[in-house]
Parts: C-alpha cells; sequence; structure tokens
C-alpha cells in the first residue's frame, strides 16, 4: 500500500492512468467498456454488410454489464453522411429515435433486426476495409468501435461470452 507524502501524489495519477487505460481499445472482436458506476456497455463483432446501392449497414451486439438502465441515442461515423439506427419489423425497416438496454441485457444488431444504417457513403465500401463508428449512449456516453465490412458476421464474433439477455 502507499504511504507518505509520496502517494498523494502516486495514487492519484495511478487512478487516472487506468481511467485512462479504460476508455482505450475497442474495435471487431473486442469489448468497448465505458460507464463508470451506471451502464457499462460492451460491444462486439462489428461488421458492415455492404449495400447494393452502394450504402451499407452496421451490425454488432451490446451488452449492458452495469447496474443500470441506458439508452443507444445516435451514431456517427466519418465514412457516410449519417448513420441512422433502424429496426426491421415485419420486413419493413422503419428509423428509431433509440434502443434502450437493460442492466444485464444483451442486444443482437443484425439483419432482419436492428442496424445501423449508412447512408451517402463518401469512399465504396471494399471488403476487409474497416469503418470507424461512435456510437452514443445516453448515461455511458460514447463508445467507439472499428467494424470489418464482409458479407456475413465474422465467426464467433457475435458471441458475448455467454453473457445473458433479450435480443
Amino acid at each position: 500500500m502507499l504511504e507518505g507524502p509520496r502517494s498523494r501524489i502516486v495514487a492519484p495519477s495511478l487512478v487516472a492512468l487506468a481511467l485512462v487505460a479504460a476508455g482505450c481499445g475497442g474495435g471487431a472482436g473486442t469489448d468497448t467498456d465505458i460507464g463508470g458506476n451506471a451502464p457499462v456497455i460492451h460491444v462486439a463483432g462489428a461488421w458492415v454488410l455492404p449495400g447494393e446501392d452502394g450504402d451499407g449497414t452496421v451490425y454488432f451486439t451490446m451488452h449492458n454489464g452495469g447496474g443500470a438502465e441506458d439508452r443507444l441515442l445516435e451514431a456517427s461515423t466519418p465514412a457516410a453522411g449519417s448513420l441512422q439506427i433502424r429496426e426491421t419489423v415485419g420486413g419493413q425497416t422503419q428509423p428509431v429515435d433509440s434502443v434502450a438496454i437493460a442492466p444485464d441485457e444483451q442486444i443482437v444488431f443484425e439483419p432482419g433486426g436492428y442496424g445501423l444504417a449508412l447512408v451517402g457513403v463518401s469512399e465504396p465500401l471494399e471488403m476487409g476495409s474497416v469503418v470507424s463508428v461512435a456510437l452514443t449512449f445516453e448515461k455511458a456516453g460514447v463508445v467507439d468501435l472499428e467494424a470489418i465490412v464482409a458479407k456475413h458476421a465474422p465467426p464467433g464474433e457475435m458471441d458475448m461470452g455467454g453473457m445473458t439477455g433479450s435480443s
């Protein structure tokens, strides 16, 4: 344990370093943990399905590992003019304002369900390329991820390691 005058400098520095390290990382196949004591949002398996019109849709799995409900409010990317949260219901795709996620809930963004529609893609979506996406949550804040452009979800990438919840 740290004691003495140096501990007043070293201990806060270690806490700050840990907080900075916790906010780094993310991307396809990794978890991004953001949120402190409230919701803790994990995101994994991010991929982009290119559309025939040149645009595409981002899919991933998110899990709220915290003790409070949160809500995905918006998403953005430098790769397109806009990124819209959409849901397919009864074969019809429609925009949604937000997606709520309860504590210990898992929601899968997948074809035929939720997706993030890339509208006005600035560069062609090449297979294997990566699209950077920022998800903005009501409480957890911004979660950055990298989605690989592919025709199918990467094998095993949608598995959140046995986490439970509904989609």
